[in-house]
Parts: structure tokens; C-alpha cells; sequence
């Protein structure tokens, strides 16, 4: 009998252990669905002030400045390679393409000369082609009829404050050469002018040009006009031919 009532008090006790044990689980597992989870993780990249994938803190993206232009209606100055606005150049005589011509900054008389294209009957050559021109200037082309003896130039040889065609300068007026602004076409000076611009004067070749440089240099200058003389293929006549054109 005593053994009987010590079994029924086991197995009494084991079943409120198994009972307890069965309600702590249970409340466990209630409990834990009622705690919520950590906050979710921000995208890797994400732009913003927090911090992007790689672990170093990133900056808020930035969109680049509107570039300034012109005002609208306006329109910038033509400008050479360099920004320095283009040089307007008058070109006029005998040209096939008289006008304003448009240059760049450090242009030459040359450059001009050719801009305009020159007939067949021009004298560059009378020209100083390798001066600089300046904005404004007025380069008249002259032909081998407005050289010749006694003919009167046209009045646009001249700058625009000159009055009628004047004589060829003096030697050494100014500076400046044939057909450039405020000037008016000049004499060849015996005593600088190379084989080229000799062979510009009436009747004189290239054989007369070399002979012409050749005899200066021996001598070292021209003293006079009539020093042509010593010249072999130079007489009298030829020399007065050539006179209205010369200078020392």
C-alpha cells in the first residue's frame, strides 16, 4: 500500500514539472513575437549624408554651374587665335576684290595684298610688304599705269583726311611706304631696295636688278640718281625713264 501511494505522489510531480516546463516555453514564444526586429539597413550607394557602401562618409551630389554666354541679341567681336579682336584693313586700286578685308592680329601688307587678290597689271612690289598693318589702315595697290611719268593717282591712294594725290614722298617721309594710309605711292630707294623690288620699275629685268645690287655693293651706296650710269645696261634715256621712280 505504501509503495502504491508513493508512486501516484511521482507521477503527480512529474506532471506538474512537465506542465510548468510546457508554460515557460509557451510564454517564451509569446513573448517573442511581440519584440520587433532592428531597423532595416540602408542601400549600399545611396546618395545622400549617410554613409555609401565602402565605409567612407559620402557628400550630397552637386549639379555643375550654368555656363554664362552672351546676352541674347548680342554678338561677340571677331577675335584672333590669341583673343585679340581681328584688324579691318581697307584694300583698294588694282585688286579683283576690293574692301574691307578681315586679318588676324600681327597681319602684314602682304597678307592684305593677298586677301584682295591682285591683277595682273599690280605693283605689289611698290608696296613696303612687310610692314604690319594697324586697324583702319587704307592699302592702295598701285598698277604699272598709275606709275607711269605724270600720271595723277586716284584720290583713294590717300587716307581719308588727305586731300588730292600729292608727288611721291621725299626719301625717308614718314617711314611708311607706297599705298598705306596717309601716304602717298613711293620711290624705290636705290639704296635699299633688293632684286625684287627693282625689277618693279619700268623696264628693269631681273638681269638690270642683279646688275643694279651688285654694282651697290661695290661702291657700298648710290651718291646720285645719275650713279645708274656706271650700270652697264643703263643709258641716258633709260635713266630718265626711270628717274620719277627712284630716291636715295
Amino acid at each position: 500500500m505504501e509503495f502504491e501511494g508513493y508512486r501516484r505522489w511521482a507521477a503527480t510531480a512529474l506532471l506538474g514539472v512537465f506542465t510548468g516546463a510546457v508554460i515557460v516555453l509557451g510564454y517564451r514564444a509569446y513573448r517573442a513575437r511581440e519584440v520587433p526586429g532592428p531597423p532595416p539597413a540602408a542601400p549600399a550607394g545611396d546618395e545622400g549624408t549617410g554613409t555609401p557602401a565602402g565605409g567612407t562618409v559620402g557628400w550630397p551630389r552637386r549639379e555643375p554651374p550654368a555656363p554664362v554666354g552672351p546676352a541674347p541679341g548680342s554678338e561677340a567681336p571677331r577675335q584672333g587665335p590669341e583673343g585679340r579682336e581681328a584688324l579691318a584693313v581697307h584694300v583698294a586700286g588694282a585688286v579683283a576684290a576690293p574692301g574691307v578685308h578681315r586679318l588676324e592680329p600681327g597681319a602684314r601688307v602682304a597678307d592684305a595684298v593677298a586677301a584682295a587678290q591682285p591683277l595682273p597689271e599690280a605693283l605689289p612690289g611698290a608696296l613696303n610688304l612687310a610692314r604690319p598693318v594697324a586697324d583702319g589702315d587704307k592699302i592702295f595697290v598701285p598698277s604699272r599705269r598709275d606709275l607711269a611719268p605724270g600720271a595723277n593717282l586716284p584720290p583713294e591712294a590717300l587716307g581719308a583726311d588727305h586731300g588730292p594725290a600729292a608727288a611721291p614722298p621725299r626719301a625717308g617721309a614718314g617711314g611708311r611706304e607706297a599705298g598705306v594710309a596717309g601716304t602717298a605711292p613711293g620711290r624705290v630707294n636705290l639704296n635699299t631696295a633688293g632684286v625684287e623690288e627693282l625689277m618693279t620699275l619700268p623696264g628693269i629685268g631681273r638681269v638690270l636688278a642683279e646688275r643694279i645690287v651688285e654694282h651697290r655693293r661695290r661702291v657700298e651706296r648710290f651718291r646720285s640718281i645719275e650713279d645708274l650710269l656706271q650700270v652697264p645696261g643703263i643709258g641716258a634715256s633709260r635713266l630718265e625713264q626711270l628717274r620719277p621712280y627712284l630716291t636715295l
